[in-house]
């Protein structure tokens, strides 16, 4: 009889250890922090995310929304303003994207240098979505931080992170690169297989886009004269 009452006993203490043990548990897990294995529910919202910009030149980053479909980030929209009063060639922006996978850096470069009109005329400005976006494979951002890191202006005036400049400096660097390789192409090869690299090569996007617009518009003659000119006017950049 004894014995049993003590099992009795037992029994109901380790059932009380056990509800002690569950509500300690329980208060002591707070929301976890964005990472590797995050298990919060997949469904997300634009108004999810913090956003964060962080000023550096002279132009206003603003309206940062991302963009949510079916309960995932898939993009993001922005605007840009240039409240000085000289006109803007280019524009580097440093993006970091918080993300269950962890943080992912993207570096975004406008530029006009090629171009006949700035990027950004003075006092304007312009709304924009950001191409290169990082998307997590769950499809949820916790957190985007921005920063205009560098600005170069048609009056020649710069400004802004060294970084920025040198990220700038390698895609004009890429795009000159490609002109001259698309132009020895043509000179060795002919047309037909100039238009399969253009079409179908490792060459840079940003030239690519250009010479494929102005090729398809007005054919080679006119490609090969955009071509020379630009490498005429820039090959010191080399």
């Amino acid at each position: 009889m004894i014995h049993k009452k003590l099992i009795a006993c037992c029994s109901v203490m380790i059932c009380l250890l056990l509800k002690l043990a569950s509500g300690s548990s329980n208060s002591a897990v707070g929301p976890t922090s964005p990472g590797v294995g995050d298990q919060r529910p997949l469904s997300h919202e634009a108004s999810d995310v913090e956003i964060v910009v962080t000023p550096q030149t002279e132009l206003v980053l603003s309206d940062l929304k991302p963009v949510a479909k079916a309960g995932r980030i898939e993009g993001m929209t922005y605007r840009i303003a240039n409240p000085t009063d000289r006109d803007v060639t280019a524009v580097v922006i440093f993006w970091e994207f918080s993300l269950p996978e962890g943080v992912r850096r993207v570096i975004s470069i406008d530029d006009s240098w090629v171009a006949d009109k700035p990027l950004l005329s003075a006092g304007g400005s312009e709304e924009k979505a950001l191409d290169a976006y990082a998307r997590s494979r769950t499809g949820r951002t916790y957190k985007i931080v921005a920063r205009v890191a560098y600005t170069e202006f048609r009056d020649g005036t710069m400004m802004g992170e060294d970084e920025g400049a040198a990220s700038l400096r390698k895609q004009r660097k890429d795009f000159l690169n490609s002109y001259t390789h698309l132009l020895g192409v043509y000179e060795n090869r002919g047309e037909s297989e100039f238009r399969k690299e253009l079409y179908g090569g490792r060459i840079d996007g940003f030239s690519k886009a250009r010479l494929q617009r102005i090729y398809g518009a007005d054919g080679v003659i006119a490609a090969l004269a955009d071509i020379r000119q630009v490498l005429q006017t820039w090959s010191h950049l080399l």
